[in-house]
């Protein structure tokens, strides 16, 4: 029901009559979330509620409000605060992200790691990156390898691929030795790693993987039958069973079973 406003360079906040409900007096101001708007002022950043009162005032940087806690940051420093704007985290984080299922990925000393929102660490301080959770795992970075981490079992695959790409929220791509396959997330192979991995992004969707071998491409499924032989310099994926396909220079059409469509004619074709 507030709207940001300005007026000769200050901000504040109308209601939809156009009238000032919150007086023109901040520097910035973002829109109200979790019944807090964000805004800055000569101090630094600090939040506002609805009745415009100024809560947790002078922060180099502040997020917003994300399962009543967030994040904020003095001296290149991190810690949360509490919808009244008491410091409930110290600023004891080189960085820091938001909640999420009572859980936030935070970054200290160079390393990252997980803590709740009592501060325990759920995660020990042990990654050069964290990923965000999906369905309870995360992707992590060690030594320039990939890893696995669960909440259940935290080292769930230990970082030994130079890859891991979720598929869906069971089966991972994996890259190991530059060979390609699929992983499921416990750690066991679902497709063996007997592709070739040439540094290019391996395109995937609709449950489909366009792979390459000795040189040339085609399409696997899940679970690891072929469904375009390779024999393709380039494939495309796409929303229909009509996939561009190119064998030398030009491009043409396949359909699901690798009949020829539409001949190599076109310098260039989009998906169908």
């Amino acid at each position: 029901g507030l709207c940001v406003a300005s007026i000769q360079g200050k901000i504040g906040y109308i209601n939809k009559f156009g009238k000032f409900v919150i007086s023109p007096q901040f520097e910035e101001g973002e829109d109200f979330h979790e019944g807090l708007a964000i805004v800055k002022t000569e101090k630094g950043y600090g939040y506002i509620d609805r009745a415009g009162k100024l809560i947790s005032d002078g922060w180099d940087d502040a997020n917003y409000f994300s399962e009543g806690l967030a994040k904020v940051s003095k001296n290149n420093r991190s810690g949360y605060i509490s919808k009244n704007g008491s410091l409930i985290i110290p600023l004891t984080y080189n960085s820091a992200g938001d909640f999420d299922n009572g859980l936030a990925i935070v970054e200290k000393d160079k390393l990252f790691g997980v803590i709740d929102q009592n501060n325990n660490r759920i995660i020990p301080f042990e990654y050069d990156w964290i990923d965000l959770f999906r369905n309870k795992t995360a992707r992590v970075q060690k030594d320039d390898l990939f890893g696995l981490i669960s909440l259940v079992n935290l080292n769930l695959i230990p970082a030994q691929y130079e890859y891991l790409e979720y598929l869906n929220d069971t089966l991972m791509l994996a890259i190991k030795d530059e060979k390609c396959g699929v992983i499921t997330t416990d750690g066991k192979v679902k497709i063996p790693f007997i592709y070739d991995y040439n540094g290019d992004e391996v395109k995937f969707g609709n449950g489909k993987i366009i792979f390459q071998k000795n040189n040339k491409k085609g399409i696997v499924n899940f679970d690891g039958k072929v469904l375009i032989p390779f024999e393709y310099k380039n494939l495309h994926l796409s929303r229909s069973s009509i996939l561009p396909f190119q064998k030398k220079i030009k491009w043409g059409l396949i359909d699901s079973t690798n009949k020829v469509i539409l001949k190599e004619n076109y310098e260039l074709l989009g998906s169908v």
